[in-house]
């Protein structure tokens, strides 16, 4: 203990050490690592634990999230496995509020080293499996109930904790399951948001996950439940972000695009003086898609830069795959092959490290799209059937849009193929589905062609035409796939 005082007063003469109301700050962080790898492991054990317990009261003082991971850190390496356990069961919902996931499923895995049994603990089950759907592991959150989810019926007849898990796993389930109706999981989201009875909290949480998925099945009533049944209640300054992040989540799809541009605007400004969390990640990627269908295509890239790089320092390389495929997307459409290609390669690394074909089966479709932009008819057709095998049984409106979409950009690589009526018909359902809901310029263009293909110029026209001047959620330019497709009808 003499050493440590002693060293502990050498950092604080030298400037490197300071103090808040009750917590003792390194304000160097060379010289944390550098003071730690000299101490003793039972003198650094001793340090980390004075440090957790500091810390755990400041947060008591504070409700501050980031000093809360703070000590989780220290109380980890402290050696004290009883404490540890104590910490992660008493904190566990600030923990999850707090966005730093792998973190808190380090700490778990810690303590199962010293008390195995705590995995098969319920509490600690409902814990990893909110924390995994956090950090992007959606088939290892859902892993349980893969195939086998059930919606119970009677919300009243589970736990506030309970209610939470399934908001998590219905949150994984809908871009993981192989068999689940999304259309059902948006519903039961619905009906949470609308249940007055639970706190406003998990109710938020509902309505986020069944507007998400609502964008997806281009449900707009559903996600007009979720938006509704909990605006009112919105009120209070300390709801503030979550009144923004639902008004985001429902104007960028169904509501006021002004009024998601405005709002997307506001919360990129305000992600930038936030420590990283992956609710600050998520709100820095939903503006960013919000900029993407306003026109603002450069300020989604830097937004959704922003992301992928706060992903990294989470750790949490799931999440970035999504930034990197949407600005891949959209150097896509504008023809930036060489940005294409770096992205592609970001992808791929993110990619290598997963095993979810489900839920990243998004990837694989885009790296289609790229073939037949290429002219790679064998890798397109390579690619296109992977994506076939891995779509779930019934996927959301959307992603079987996409699919039509690829399967007719496929067939057009070949010059003497003309399409048949039912697959028209089939693509022109499709297309009426989706078309309000945002990303349909690429389908809209094959299909035109594919009717130009098949003899129906005129009607290849109408369609064009009504697209971009009716059904088009966004408000900038048109693709390039579709600007070629409609040169292409017009030329004839």
């Amino acid at each position: 203990m003499h050493e440590l005082i002693h060293a502990l007063e050498q950092l604080e003469l030298s400037g490197c050490l300071s103090t808040s109301h009750a917590a003792l700050v390194i304000t160097h962080e060379l010289v944390r690592w550098v003071a730690l790898r000299r101490m003793s492991p039972l003198v650094e054990a001793a340090l980390r634990a004075a440090i957790s317990d500091t810390l755990e009261a400041e947060y008591t003082r504070t409700r501050d999230l980031v000093i809360l991971h703070e000590a989780l850190v220290h109380t980890e390496h402290s050696g004290r496995p009883e404490v540890l356990l104590r910490f992660l069961t008493h904190h566990n919902e600030g923990l999850i509020e707090g966005g730093r996931p792998n973190g808190v499923l380090s700490s778990i895995r810690t303590l199962a080293l010293s008390m195995p049994h705590i995995l098969e603990d319920r509490q600690f089950e409902i814990v990893q499996s909110r924390l995994n759907t956090q950090a992007g592991e959606y088939r290892r959150a859902v892993q349980n109930h893969l195939g086998a989810l059930q919606i119970p019926g009677d919300l009243r007849a589970l736990s506030i904790p309970e209610v939470e898990e399934l908001i998590a796993i219905v949150d994984s389930a809908h871009r993981a399951d192989p068999v689940i109706d999304r259309n059902h999981l948006a519903h039961f989201a619905g009906v949470v948001a609308s249940s007055t009875h639970l706190p406003i909290t998990t109710r938020i949480r509902a309505a986020e996950v069944g507007l998400v998925i609502a964008a997806n099945t281009c449900d707009a009533p559903t996600a007009l439940q979720c938006y509704t049944s909990i605006q009112h209640d919105l009120g209070a300054p300390d709801l503030e972000d979550a009144s923004q992040r639902i008004a985001l989540l429902f104007n960028a799809i169904f509501g006021d695009l002004a009024v998601a541009e405005q709002i997307a605007k506001e919360t990129i400004k305000r992600a930038e003086r936030r420590f990283p969390s992956t609710v600050v990640a998520g709100d820095i990627s939903r503006s960013a898609f919000a900029l993407r269908l306003c026109g603002d295509s450069d300020g989604a890239i830097q937004a959704f830069k922003k992301h992928f790089e706060m992903a990294e320092k989470l750790s949490a390389p799931r999440l970035g795959l999504y930034s990197a495929w949407q600005i891949a997307q959209i150097d896509l459409e504008r023809g930036d092959n060489g940005s294409v290609t770096a992205w592609n390669r970001k992808l791929a690394t993110i990619l290598a490290e997963t095993n979810d074909p489900i839920s990243t089966s998004f990837v694989t479709a885009h790296y289609c799209r790229c073939a037949i932009e290429e002219k790679n008819k064998a890798a397109a057709n390579r690619l296109l059937a992977e994506v076939k095998a891995n779509q779930p049984k019934l996927p959301p409106a959307k992603a079987s849009a996409y699919v039509i979409a690829l399967e007719l950009g496929c067939e057009l690589l070949s010059t003497k193929w003309a399409p048949h009526d039912s697959l028209i018909e089939a693509a022109l359902l499709k297309h009426t589905q989706t078309a309000a809901f945002g990303t349909t310029d690429f389908l809209t263009a094959v299909l035109a062609e594919s009717m130009h293909r098949a003899g129906y110029t005129q009607k290849a026209r109408d369609l064009i035409d009504n697209y971009a001047k009716s059904a088009r959620r966004e408000r900038g330019a048109l693709s390039r796939a579709l600007t070629t497709a409609a040169k292409k009808v017009r030329l004839t």
